[in-house]
């Protein structure tokens, strides 16, 4: 129907923006003012309650495509209040539930959980100096290189990505989640798994995928580069705790 159907289109959308909550809609194109009037006139029609029929229509959502909320399968609406019970799940063990991830993982609730294990010892270590010993730095930068590639940058990511380094597995570093340049899961620069999707499948087999969304979005600090990665968690001076 040309013109007049988008016009209607641009009302509908308004009405769910509405619907749910947003303050304004943004309308482009190009519109003159003559167009604007009429899709304000269009949804100054609507009743309260139309926009719930407006979302059916103008959702495209695939069977299989993940929420973070569970949806109301009458309306396709998620609820804010209530979590996607499937993130809780446990999922199938994959070739990237291997050896190295299960030493990393006692590894690091050894030596990284606060006041338990080797926490305490490793901060005293390294309060003196501000820095780890040498032959403390010497291991890490041995143990890292050989279980994941470990590229120095002092400013730890491992534990957020299923102990997997964005330096050195991430052609872009993302450390906040993967970009939008992979096809099923397979990386556009180098062909191989997304490290993000191998994160997943590792927290997913445990039940607690959640926990890659439980941390806030890792700023890195270069200036740590070349510097001890532990040193800098036990003496608080990485992203972990900064606000």
């Amino acid at each position: 129907r040309g013109k007049a159907f988008f016009l209607e289109l641009a009302a509908k959308m308004l009405a769910v923006y509405k619907g749910l909550g947003y303050k304004a809609g943004y309308l482009g194109g190009g519109h003159n003012k003559n167009d604007l009037e009429t899709i304000l006139k269009i949804f100054n029609g609507y009743a309260s309650d139309d926009w719930k029929d407006f979302y059916k229509e103008l959702s495209f959502t695939g069977d299989i495509d993940f929420f973070m909320f569970e949806r109301d399968l009458e309306s396709g609406i998620t609820d804010p209040d209530k979590i996607n019970p499937v993130l809780f799940e446990k999922g199938p063990k994959t070739k990237n539930i291997d050896i190295s991830f299960k030493i990393a993982q006692k590894f690091h609730e050894g030596m990284f959980t606060k006041n338990k294990g080797l926490y305490d010892v490793g901060k005293k270590l390294c309060s003196t100096s501000e820095t780890a010993p040498g032959w403390l730095y010497g291991i890490e930068k041995l143990s890292k290189r050989a279980l994941f590639d470990c590229r120095d940058c002092g400013d730890c990511s491992l534990d957020e990505i299923g102990f997997l380094c964005p330096e050195s597995q991430c052609a872009k570093n993302m450390r906040n989640g993967p970009c939008g340049g992979s096809t099923d899961s397979v990386c556009e620069s180098t062909d191989k798994p997304c490290i993000w999707t191998r994160a997943y499948e590792r927290k997913k087999y445990q039940g607690n995928s959640w926990q890659l969304l439980d941390h806030v979005p890792v700023i890195q600090d270069n200036r740590l580069r070349g510097t001890s990665g532990w040193a800098n968690y036990w003496l608080e001076k990485d992203h972990k705790s900064k606000k």
